[in-house]
């Protein structure tokens, strides 16, 4: 009984699905703990500076690149699990990997700080003036851009655990972290009176201490980073193709930069023509839908390793059963959030006494609708990019070109929605349905066959709502 306790408990934290969902789980503690006091102790200045911070937090992935998700998949071909134990890569393609990323990486950080110290310092100016304490939510703008570039310094090491099939043990860390620093900002909420600025600084001291312990991690599974210094200098990238890395990589970042990189500059934008406080509640919504999008994608995200691997191994069928049998468990999870806080969003303000307000139902709705449409597009995006054939720069070019141009001709006649309507009408347009086309012709099926329990039933239940709530 105890070894069959143990062997569950070892299966249980070994799982990289389960402790995606435990990681991603704990981040969403921000929703359910820290959210609800700010909202209620700081005024609607000091809450969009949290917010705005927050949000710069996301673009972290656009200034990635799409170099992560290459090294990644990468290093995903490269191992054989079958033939390395623990998963351990040859020495020397991992030097050549770790070299080329940290070649990379430095230019990547470099252009970060630059655009944070000055595009984001011009954004961000007139909120962080209006701040409680101006000076000390300077001060902490300009801490946050150096632990900014810190932690994407910080994916050199979490794309080599990641490809190196570490996920559960990566996801497991952060699951500590992120519920001890949560308890920590929640008490300190509670019990202490103090400056937005103090809050927002000790969440980046804990974000900054995970990428030390990715550091630590990597130096201490993947493989020892003391080693690259032996014949560091005869290193020439043997088995790596760096036109390849810099094709794929430039072509997923453009395609970033045009999906999500729109999205959450969107906030920006209507910082220049809102009412703060309409702004405000734009931003807790949009907030909160990226916090449901990553909690609810983890069945899916957590094993793009062995979906590399599996179409590597040409073994198309078991693809298209684990990747169906994820994406269902992403709209359900997503769709099950959608509809809880379209109840109950009012009542819980209502009950927090909060000094801000959520978004309007419609508005919430289309928002969703819109996020389900763009999930559905990426998710079988990256079941294709398996292939290795990076389409993103084209889908996401058009469709972002199409969302920017609908938002801004529409929001004379539906303001605030204009944007959420403008997102639905560029990725039908081209990005979500050209998307899952490759996809299924990569996994030999059909729409129907491969959505009937998953997207669409999702579709239809956020439709029903909405209509319900406009008529």
């Amino acid at each position: 009984m105890k070894l069959n306790t143990l062997k569950l408990s070892s299966r249980i934290l070994n799982s990289p699905t389960l402790m995606t969902w435990a990681s991603f789980g704990s981040k969403s503690l921000i929703i359910v703990l820290i959210t609800p006091l700010i909202l209620k102790k700081y005024d609607t200045h000091d809450v969009n500076f949290w917010y705005f911070v927050s949000l710069w937090l996301t673009f972290l992935t656009l200034f990635d690149g799409g170099f992560g998700a290459t090294f990644v998949r990468m290093i995903a071909y490269r191992l054989n699990i079958f033939n390395n134990i623990g998963n351990v890569l040859d020495i020397s393609y991992q030097l050549n990997i770790y070299q080329l990323m940290t070649s990379v990486y430095k230019i990547l950080c470099l252009i970060a700080f630059i655009i944070l110290s000055t595009v984001g310092s011009f954004l961000i100016k007139d909120t962080v003036n209006h701040t409680h304490n101006p000076i000390l939510s300077w001060i902490t703008w300009w801490v946050f851009c150096l632990s900014f570039v810190l932690q994407l310094w910080g994916n050199v090491y979490l794309n080599l655990l990641q490809g190196a099939n570490r996920v559960a043990l990566v996801r497991r860390w952060d699951a500590i972290f992120n519920i001890t620093n949560t308890i920590i900002i929640s008490l300190v909420l509670l019990f202490i009176k103090c400056d937005i600025g103090y809050i927002i600084l000790l969440n980046q001291f804990w974000l900054i201490v995970a990428v030390l312990r990715n550091y630590f991690l990597t130096n201490n599974i993947v493989f020892s980073l003391k080693s690259k210094v032996i014949g560091i200098e005869n290193v020439n990238y043997d088995g790596v193709d760096k036109h390849q890395v810099l094709s794929s990589a430039i072509k997923s970042g453009v395609g970033i930069l045009f999906s999500q990189g729109i999205i959450q500059a969107s906030a920006f934008i209507l910082q220049q023509v809102v009412d703060p406080r309409i702004l405000s509640s734009y931003l807790i919504s949009l907030n909160l839908l990226q916090n449901i999008r990553t909690f609810t994608q983890a069945p899916f995200y957590s094993r793009i390793p062995i979906y590399s691997m599996l179409y590597k191994d040409s073994n198309i069928i078991k693809l298209r059963e684990e990747t169906q049998k994820s994406t269902r468990l992403v709209y359900l999870l997503f769709t099950f959030s959608i509809v809880f806080f379209y109840f109950f969003s009012n009542d819980i303000f209502l009950f927090l006494g909060t000094k801000s307000k959520f978004i309007s139902l419609d508005t919430w709705l289309l928002l969703g609708i819109a996020f389900l449409i763009e999930r559905f597009g990426a998710m079988h995006l990256q079941i294709y990019s398996t292939s290795n054939h990076i389409i993103w720069h084209y889908l996401n070019g058009i469709s972002g070109t199409i969302l920017l141009l609908s938002s801004f001709l529409l929001y004379p006649t539906l303001g605030i929605n204009a944007f959420p309507v403008g997102m639905i009408i560029g990725y039908l347009a081209c990005y979500s349905w050209y998307a899952p086309f490759k996809s299924y012709q990569l996994m030999n099926t059909q729409f129907i066959k491969y959505e009937y329990s998953g997207f669409l039933p999702s579709l239809l239940v956020l439709l029903i709502l909405l209509i319900n709530q406009i008529s």
